[in-house]
């Protein structure tokens, strides 16, 4: 009877690890794609498509060629692109 219920809490426990680690998600993988395309973009135009109006506006072509240098001139290339979630939780 301990065996099987060692087996039962195993078999419990690992379904549990398994169905935990999935992907991030269909919307962190849109996020994560949208970070890649805007890392990657050369011009403007690339990432107007993204963009809201409001962003737009503020976010203009003079701003983003600002930004691109300001990236590669303190930062250097991108090597490695990996979108990171941090999630704080309120204590009761």
């Amino acid at each position: 009877m301990k065996k099987i219920l060692l087996m039962l809490t195993m078999v419990l426990v690992l379904g549990f690890s398994a169905i935990c680690s999935a992907s991030n998600g269909k919307v962190l993988d849109a996020e994560e794609a949208m970070v890649n395309k805007f890392l990657a973009a050369s011009n403007y135009s690339a990432v107007t498509s993204m963009m809201t109006d409001g962003m737009k506006k503020d976010f203009t072509e003079e701003v983003f060629k600002n930004f691109k240098e300001q990236m590669d001139k303190n930062f250097g290339a991108v090597s490695e692109k990996r979108l990171v979630v941090i999630e704080k939780r309120r204590r009761c």
